[in-house]
Formats: C-alpha cells, structure tokens, sequence
C-alpha cells in the first residue's frame, strides 16, 4: 500500500478535461510480462506457427480474461479469435487433432459456466466441441492425453471413476467421448499416471507414480498392447523404477525410450533422473549421462536433429550447476552449444521448439535474473529471442512518483523489470514517456521503493523498505546523484531498522522521514525524523518515542514550516492524537490545530491548497465521531470544513474505500485515487475527480475506470496526467500495467524565461547564459542575441544580450540581460609535495635533491608556481616554501619540510671495543684531552681498543663530509691479559702436531688461531681445565694463538715445526 506524500499544485499551468476526451490514453507503458499467479504447464505447438499454453495461471498480461489456457500469436501476443471465456480451470494437457479440434485435460469442472469434468475438446476458436460428450466425465485431473492413429483418445491422470465408474487413472475413449469397452485396463493402476506414449504398432508406453499394474509389480513404466494387456516383451522388472517415479516419456525414431522423472535408480542401479532404454526395456547403455541431474526431470523433447531438451527442478548435472535447463547430445553429453548462463530461478516443466527457436514454460519467473512470468522464447542457442515477448511493461506495482525540475518523472514501486530489463525498482522517466537511459541505477534496489523527492541541487532522496542498493548496505534511505549514482556525501551509517513510508524536503534541505522503523543508526528513534543535509539526526527537532505505536505514513510542511503528520498512530508523546498531528518546526506538538477526537482509522495522504486548508485521504471512515468516508478538508486549525461536502457520512456516501493519493489542480479540483470502487453510489473504479466543494466533476468520465488500486497520481507541465498503481487494465485494456498517461486539455498560461548568466570573471575567459522555461506549453524554442537556437550559449564577451521564447502556441517571450566583468579576487589554492628525507651526498650537504611537483587550482589561471629551495640542503630540517600566483596576481603558499641525513658518528662500547656506527668511511680516533683532541697514531679502522681508561673520540669521512662525534668516556677496560703463572699454560712450543693449553677460569673461554697474514685458521672452544689442541695439519710457520673470555683475551706466538 503506497504511504506517500503526493502534494502537487501547479501555479503557472491550468487543465481542463472534454467530456469526451478527457481520459484518452497518451502513453501506453506496455503490459504485465507473463502469467500469473502461477505455472505454465504444457505447451503446444500449431501447424501455423500459433502457440497454445495451458496451466495454473488465471490470466496473461493482466488481462481482463481470467483462464487457464490461452492462444498466442507466435510473437507472443494474445490471438483473441481464441476464447475460451473465464474461469476455466488448471490446464495440465494440450493434443491437437489431425482436423484442428484441441483435446484440453486438467483439473477443471466447468467450461463457461456448463459442467465440464476434466477433459473437453474444443474447436479451433476456443468453443466448446459439442460432438465430444463425456457425461460426467472424471472425479479427479487428467494428466495426460495421447491421440491414437485411428482417433481413439487415451486419457490418464489421478482420477479413479469415469462417468461415475471406477476406471483406475487409465482409460481409452471413442472420437465421441465415450469409453472403448475393447480396451480392458481390469483393476487399473494403484496410483497416478503422468506420461503417455503411443508407439508406431499401436503399443502404449505409460509412465507415472504407480507401483502396480492390475495388482503386479511395475514401478513407474510400463507397457500395453492395444487391448489394454501387458506387454511382456517390455519389462522394467519389480525393481524397475526407485520412488515409483516417471514424468516424462519420449519415443526416438530408433524406437528407444528416453525416461525422466524422480527417480534416481533403474533396477536397483544409480541412474539419476534421465535413462535411455532399449525397446525391450534394458538400459541402452550407449547414453552416458554420468552422474546425472541432482533433481527432478520433469521435461523431455527430442529436437530435429536428434539432440535433447531436458528441463526441471535439477540444479546441476555431472556436479555442474546447470539451473533448470540444458540440452544433450545423442549420446547423453551435454550440449555446449546452448548456453542459458544463470538459468532459470525454478523447474521448468515444458519445453517446444518452433521455427528453429524454443518456447519454455514452468513454475519460474525469472531467467538470467530478468522477470518471466512462467513463459520465455529462447534462440537455439540459449539466448533470449527477442521476436517473443510476453509483455514489455511494468512487472510489478508503482508506488510513487515525483515530477523534477526538468520534467522528468522518478517511479518508484515493487516492480523489478520494465521492457524486459532489470530495473530494481525505480526508474525515470523522459517527459515524453520513454525510459531516460542517463539515470543508471546497476542493481538499483533490493526492496520496494515507498517515497522519492528531488532536492534543489538535483540530487534524489528516496525512502522504502529496502537494504541494499547496487549491493552497498542501505536500510530504507538513500540519496542519489542525478544520474542514478550513490551521493557518498548523505551517509546514514546502519540507517533504519524498518521501512520508510514518506518524505518532506525543507526549504533549508533538512529532510524528514516518517515510516514504520524504532530506531536510527541503532538509537530508539519512533516513527519520525529529521536529518541534516548530511544524513546525520538533527538534534533540535526532538520526537524522542512520541509515536509510541502504529507509523507515520503522510507529510507535509507547511509555508510558516510547520509539519503536518498522518499515519496510524493513535497518541503522540502519550496523549491522544488519532491519525493525524501538527508539529513546530522544533518537534513539539502545535496546541492551535485540533482535531479533538480524530480519525478512527490510518491517514495515508495529505495535500495542502494554497490557502493553507488541508485535505486528508485514508482508511478512515470517521472524524470526531461523525461519517467521514475516506477524504475530509481541514481548516488551518484542524476543524472540519464544512464547505467541502462528500455526502451525508452515512454509508454509502463518500469513497467506498481508501484513499491513496490526492493531486491539487490550480481552479481547486482534485483528483483522487486509491482503493475505491465507488463515489456517493457512483461507479468510480480507483479514480475520480471532485469540484472544490466535494462534488463529482461529472465531465471527468473514466468509463469502466481501472482493474486495481491506484496508488499515485501526478500531473505533467503539459495537463497530461500520470497514474500509477496496483492495476494491469485500464478501461478493458491491458497495454498500460501498473502505469499509464492520460489525456488532459491544455490551456495557456503566460511563458516565464528564467536567464541564469555567467559572467566574465578570468583575464581572456568569455562569459555564458542558460535558459530555462516555465509556463507556456512545450516543447520551446530559442532565439538569443547572438543567433545561437539551444537552451545554453558561451563564449560570450561582456555586454548586453537577449534570448526570445517561443512555445508550442507560437507565443513568444523575450529576455534582456547582461555580461558583465568581475574582478577575480578569489585566491588560487595549492598542496606542496609530501615532506621527504634525504642523505648528504657531498660536502656535508645534499644536492640535486627532488622535490615533488605541488597541486595548483585556480578558478581562472594559474601562470606560476616557485619556490625558495636552496641549491644545497645542510644537515638537518630546511623548510622550502612554495608560491603559486594566478593573472590577476592573487597568491597562495603552502609548505614542505626536506630533512638532510648526514653521518652517524655514534660510538658503541662492547667489551673494550669502542665502533663507529657510520661503515664504509675513513676513521681517525682520538683522545680527547681537555678540549684538545690528539691525535693516536695508526687508529684507523671502524674499532678502537684503549688501552687506557679516558675520553675517546672518532672522525668519519664519507663523500667528502667529515664529522667527529663527541667524546665518549671509558671508565672500564676489556683487554687485561690473564695471569700467565696462576690461569694459563701453553705447551709445547715450538709444536709439531699437538699444543696443550691449560686454562683455570670460570669464564667461558675461545680460541682463535691466526697466520701470520692475519687469517683466522681455526676456531674452538676451550673447557675449564687441560685442552689438547692439534696442529698437525697446519703448514710450517709463525701462528698467533688469540685466547679470550667475555672479559679479557691474551694472545701468544707459537711456532710450528
């Protein structure tokens, strides 16, 4: 049920309506796709191409008729020179007769009106066949049908009595209806027959959920001679088919059988779903169909060229997802050259093909994520065929609609395809009818689309009972961009927890919102809210749990700012406040509108005159206490007016039920839509336009008026009038479903240009002008000054100028005005390169460093960006500063901080060893002697022993910068020898092969063995106590034995013989 606001007064264009063609239909927007409520059962083919559908479907393309079985032209229109009339119940079986007579089986007991039980033959124009005389015909649905050569009918299904005699699911009827006693089935079978197949001999192949034949075991398929016996050349054995399951049985030329259904095993053997068999009943086993289908085989057809359509409730086959429908090879491998992509959403259940090309139909309603009502035309190769549509327009219902500034119409509502092309439910609207391609929505919304405003700067607010939109996380509000994007800068966080009913815009751009939800971004907020531009809760309009049941469902602000709210609230802030509220631009209730005590039932709409008086529609049918059906006028301080009269109150009078939508006319007319059927006793099926004192406008005749609900009503600049809705027809015609464009009389209002210029603001720019128009009647045309014919003109020098209008009427308008020179005083603006660090690279100081380019702007030119960086950076932080200056010498600077890094001339202190920490340099240690430095001679590696406790200091040289760190104080050395007489011995030496060193230390100790090059030969660990080292490998010479703890190191010479 549409909730939202629809508050429309035109002040620059009046309408007026003929008696005879004031509800012409302008614009068709096309029928409802497809069959509803429900499934397509089976499908039929005719010699001429025209296609017959029959199942458990009341209508096709919301049309007036409501049966189970239709004819259709072969692109998918209703051929009505076939009429089977209405109510005409579930159609499960088609067969066509050699002379074009149609055998119609289902589940239906009447055929207009007259008693039909099941079974009827029909003549080619859809009547009744009266040659063909069942009696009493069947107790339950016949399922299937099968035509003999010699015009015998073969019928099956779930019926156990014909004509009030048991007749077990089977039975073979004359030409004329009646029974053929030659064919004796005995007992019967004990359960449901779906599939019949009459072979070439005159045998008859049945299939179905049986389990037995006249008392024997056959589970799922069997088959007959002519005279109704078994044929025991055929047999399946007891164990034939697991859950007794066939549905679908397809003789090939070869005369072998292919076999689908719900089982999933053939005597006792895995064989999901699908089985190719020999004539005698064995398992072709040259048909390899692998694992098979995951589910049910409802479907088989044999194409042609010997492949095979096979569709159902499977999801995959061989463990690949294959939804529904899929095509195989002779030899049961799939087809790759049919290609469905996503598939269909649910079982297919029939499949023809025709003139090359497929028609399908089942229980789904999607294909490829498109909506398809139960019935879909493909190419051979999968796609879709566009040369069979059923239906172009509108899937589902409109529930809004919002005119822009432009003209340009926003729908929103439940509908999810439109021309059969997702459009997830909103869509806009050229003011001509057709779809404007530039609002591009993706995946648009997820749920239905309840209220849309446009905001001044163009941008789209839309409220419903969705949560996500494109994917993105969006609970029941959004703001879009003009061309249909998400606007990042309204951000509402985890937004609404349930629907959004309505929108207000203020004149500020703070945005209100009424609906069904208790909390925003997860904080208690009942009902109502208002929102800053950018999405955040302003504070200062305070409801807190004022609504503290029922909903808001109707807004309004007023000129002096105050909101009138309606909904199915019953109290607010805890006092009685039934059905509709005034509120102060802060939150709290406005004491001066009273309405005492109320509606009894929800307001839906509000809609205010410009002389602040008030209508309210809705599913009340009181005001304080008195007959109000549906529609009632307020004064400004909430008393009824009674100037404004819809009847007596009493029933009967006014609106036979609810009010939707109310659209002001200028002269005080209103029109009215919704729920209604009728007005003060009046046939006014869903709309109806009303005099400003309540009565009927009785020029305004919509004839048999629509099928449904009307939910939105909008008029267009021109008079014309869009409806939108719950209805598929519009006075019998089903070509404009859930939308449609009436016709209304124009009459001229006065033209009113409004020039928006640009002016000279930037040395060497030029200026420019727009137009646009209100009033007149369109489409326009322009004339400027300067010869330019479009609503924009640049290049402009400064300067007087002219634009002349001229409308459809041919009156014209024109509008002086003028360019003028502004000086440019807005300053340029610029962002500097990212602070950087660099090493010294010569000199103590670093050159040729980059710097990065900054980001310039300027609303006219740029003409230089400079600045102070010196050529060499020192040591440290250097702060450049840059300039950019645009042509009319305005500046701008920002900043960026270069970090040179020079040496590293920290010293470190591991056991004795002072290091620099700068590698790969020259070094030069000193001692640092009160404040002198001296020089020690022959220091020059990157580590420095002392051998005395003092102050010591290094200089680093790197690149030709040279640093000295500061003193570091050594109050410990690390280098004192052990004593040689009480803590170490070694012996023999000289030494040949082995020297023994003996060592007493409690310290772990390690030995180094050097050449006399300096090159380490060995290295160990020596044990507290007597080592023996061997020598015996090292060549003849002079060896340094280096011997050390954590503490203290000792070297001795030792000679090798």
């Amino acid at each position: 049920m549409k909730k939202t606001l629809l508050f429309l007064i035109f002040f620059l264009t009046t309408f007026t309506f003929s008696a005879q063609n004031q509800t012409d239909v302008t614009y068709k927007f096309g029928s409802r796709p497809g069959f509803f409520p429900s499934s397509v059962k089976t499908v039929l083919i005719q010699p001429n191409g025209k296609i017959l559908v029959g199942g458990e479907f009341v209508g096709y393309q919301g049309g007036e008729t409501s049966s189970s079985l239709y004819r259709l032209n072969n692109d998918g229109s209703l051929d009505h020179s076939f009429n089977v009339g209405n109510n005409f119940g579930y159609i499960y079986s088609v067969v066509l007769q050699p002379d074009g007579k149609i055998l119609v089986a289902g589940n239906f007991t009447n055929y207009k009106g007259t008693t039909q039980n099941r079974l009827i033959r029909l003549n080619s124009d859809g009547s009744k066949d009266t040659t063909f005389d069942i009696g009493t015909g069947f107790n339950e649905g016949v399922q299937a049908i099968a035509l003999q050569e010699d015009g015998k009918i073969i019928v099956g299904g779930f019926f156990n009595k014909f004509k009030e005699i048991t007749q077990n699911r089977l039975i073979r009827l004359n030409a004329d209806g009646s029974k053929d006693e030659s064919f004796d089935i005995g007992t019967g079978f004990d359960s449901y027959v779906t599939s019949i197949v009459v072979q070439t001999n005159g045998k008859i192949l049945v299939g179905g959920e049986f389990y037995k034949y006249k008392g024997s075991i056959h589970p799922g398929l069997l088959r007959l001679n002519t005279d109704g016996t078994r044929d025991i050349t055929f047999s399946v054995e007891n164990r034939g088919f697991n859950n007794n399951g066939v549905t679908s049985v397809v003789i090939q030329p070869d005369n072998k059988l292919l076999v689908g259904g719900y089982f999933n095993t053939y005597k006792g053997i895995d064989q999901n779903h699908l089985i190719r068999l020999n004539t005698d009943g064995t398992k072709d086993t040259t048909f390899d169909i692998g694992t098979g289908f995951n589910n049910n085989v409802n479907s088989i057809t044999l194409q042609s060229d010997g492949k095979i359509l096979i569709g159902g409730d499977f999801t995959s086959f061989k463990g690949t997802i294959q939804n529904h429908f899929m095509r195989l090879n002779s030899d049961g491998s799939a087809d790759e050259s049919l290609a469905i992509g996503t598939g269909f959403n649910d079982a297919i259940l029939t499949a023809k093909e025709i003139d090359g090309n497929l028609i399908l139909g089942g229980r789904f309603d999607t294909f490829q994520g498109i909506n398809q009502n139960y019935l879909v035309g493909l190419k051979n190769d999968g796609t879709k065929n566009r040369s069979f549509s059923i239906g172009t327009g509108l899937n589902y219902y409109v529930r809004c609609m919002h005119k822009q500034s432009d003209e340009k119409i926003l729908i929103g509502g439940d509908f999810i395809t439109y021309k059969e092309s997702l459009q997830n439910h909103i869509m806009r609207l050229n003011p001509d009818g057709n779809k404007d391609n530039t609002f591009e929505i993706g995946d648009g919304f997820d749920g239905t689309v309840e209220s849309i405003l446009q905001q001044p700067d163009g941008k789209i607010v839309v409220g419903g009972s969705f949560k996500t939109y494109n994917g993105i996380s969006q609970k029941s509000l959004i703001r879009l961009n003009s061309d249909g994007s998400k606007d990042n800068t309204f951000e509402i966080g985890n937004g609404f927890d349930n629907p959004i009913q309505s929108l207000a815009l203020q004149s500020d751009g703070k945005i209100i919102a009424g609906g069904f939800f208790s909390t925003y971004q997860g904080i208690p907020q009942k009902c109502l809210i208002r929102l800053n531009g950018d999405g955040s809760k302003d504070t200062t309009f305070d409801v807190g749990n004022a609504f503290n049941n029922g909903s808001v469902e109707a807004l309004s602000i007023q000129e002096d700012g105050k909101i009138i709210v309606g909904g199915n609230f019953t109290t607010y802030r805890g006092s009685s406040q039934k059905g509709l509220v005034r509120l102060n631009p802060d939150g709290n209730k406005d004491t001066s509108f009273d309405i005492k005590s109320g509606f009894n039932s929800g307001v839906q709409v509000i809609a205010l005159q410009p002389d602040g008086k008030i209508f309210v529609g809705g599913d009340f049918y009181i005001f304080q206490g008195y007959g109000q059906f549906h529609l009632v006028r307020l004064n400004t301080n909430g008393s009824k007016d009674s100037t404004f009269n819809i009847g007596s109150g009493v029933s009967g009078t006014g609106f036979s039920s609810g009010i939707q939508s109310i659209a002001i006319q200028p002269n005080g007319q209103l029109i009215v839509g919704g729920f209604f059927t009728s007005y003060n006793g009046v046939t006014q099926n869903h709309l109806s336009r009303l005099n400003s004192d309540g009565s009927r406008d009785t020029t305004f005749n919509i004839g048999a008026g629509f099928n449904n609900p009307v939910f939105s009503v909008l008029f267009q600049n021109d008079g014309q009038i869009m409806v939108g809705g719950n209805f598929t027809t519009y006075q019998g015609d089903n070509k404009s479903a859930y939308l449609v464009r009436l016709q209304g009389t124009y009459i001229a209002t006065p033209i009113v240009p409004t020039i928006t210029p640009t002016h000279v603001t930037c040395a060497g720019s030029n200026g420019a002008a727009t137009v646009a128009v209100y009033g007149g009647k369109a489409p326009y045309t322009y004339l400027w000054s300067n010869g330019a014919k479009t609503t924009e003109i640049t290049g402009l020098a400064a300067g007087n100028y002219s634009c002349t209008v001229t409308d459809a009427d041919l009156a014209t308008i024109t509008e002086n005005f003028n360019i003028t020179t502004i000086a440019d005083t807005q300053n340029p603006s610029i962002t500097a390169p990212l602070n950087i660090s660099v090493n010294a690279n010569l000199g103590c100081e670093a050159t040729g460093v980059a710097l990065g380019n900054p980001i310039t702007a300027d609303n006219c030119t740029v003409v230089s960006v400079t600045n102070d960086a010196p050529i060499a950076f020192p040591i440290g932080n250097t702060t450049v500063k840059w300039t950019v200056k645009d042509a009319s010498d305005n500046i701008a600077t920002a900043t960026q901080i270069v970090t040179v890094i020079g040496l590293d001339v920290k010293v470190t202190n591991n056991a004795g060893i002072l290091t620099a920490a700068e590698t790969e340099a020259t070094y030069k240690w000193f001692k640092c002697d009160n404040g002198l430095l001296i020089e020690i001679p022959n220091e020059n590696k990157i580590s420095f022993t002392p051998t005395k406790i003092g102050s010591y200091a290094v200089e680093v040289t790197k690149n030709g910068c040279s640093v000295t760190s500061t003193c570091y104080e050594v109050k410990t050395l690390g280098t004192k020898d052990f004593d040689l007489e009480n803590s170490l011995k070694l012996y023999p030496n000289p030494s040949k092969d082995f020297v023994t060193i003996e060592i007493n230390s409690a310290d772990n100790a390690k030995l180094k063995i050097f050449d006399i090059n300096g090159h380490s030969v060995l290295s160990k660990e020596l044990k507290d106590g007597t080592n023996t080292i061997n020598i015996s490998h090292l060549s003849v010479g002079v060896y340094m034995f280096e011997i050390s703890n954590e503490t203290r190191k000792t070297i001795k010479k030792v000679i090798k013989k």
